[in-house]
């Protein structure tokens, strides 16, 4: 059984939302607590992500990722830098599987995990325009990859008709134009860098 957003009881330490009731009334089904990538960037984000898994006592951890809806809401976490490298540290330390979840910000599926997370960075550079021209060297820091991955990823969302890429010559960063109406189905691209493990 997955969990929507357990955000709600952060602030209050668990003691508004779901609760271990919800592990006694399903006692014997894997059970996946929920966090948003937005919280696992916090500070204490790696403990935000031991605390929902805890709060349940889960068998597993959603991250989703929401950029999309994040940068429409006046109160919305704009700032997605680092977010993959964050996963990564919460797949070593939380304890659980973690499943890395997309919700309907018109990105599919089928886009690597690197892509996506691409993609929510340039939009948070991108703010309220619909482009951005962060350097390649930046958009790898801020990922936590090496550059030609980085590299790899925008050809695969330009590919896809998720981004125009306008080079503009030696020395001077790509102009990176979001587009965020695209409705036919992406190609698929393997992730390399997500396994696969059983629940319970």
């Amino acid at each position: 059984m997955c969990v929507g957003s357990q955000r709600v009881s952060l602030p209050s330490r668990n003691s508004q939302g779901l609760t271990r009731a919800l592990r006694r009334l399903a006692p014997d089904i894997p059970l996946l607590a929920n966090i948003g990538a937005a919280q696992l960037r916090e500070a204490d984000g790696l403990d935000l992500a031991r605390r929902v898994v805890d709060a349940l006592e889960a068998d597993g951890l959603i991250v989703h990722l929401n950029p999309l809806q994040e940068a429409v809401q006046p109160e919305g976490d704009r700032d997605w830098r680092g977010v993959l490298a964050q996963i990564a540290r919460a797949a070593r330390s939380v304890g659980v599987p973690i499943v890395a979840k997309e919700v309907g910000s018109g990105l599919s599926a089928k886009l690597s995990s690197g892509d996506k997370m691409t993609s929510a960075i340039l939009l948070s550079c991108a703010w309220q325009n619909d482009y951005c021209f962060p350097g390649q060297r930046r958009l790898a820091e801020d990922l936590g990859l090496e550059e030609r991955s980085v590299r790899r990823n925008l050809k695969a969302l330009e590919a896809n008709g998720l981004l125009t890429i306008q080079r503009r010559g030696l020395g001077k960063t790509n102009i990176y134009e979001l587009n965020l109406t695209v409705t036919s189905d992406v190609r698929s691209r393997p992730d390399k860098n997500v396994r696969s493990r059983k629940l319970r």
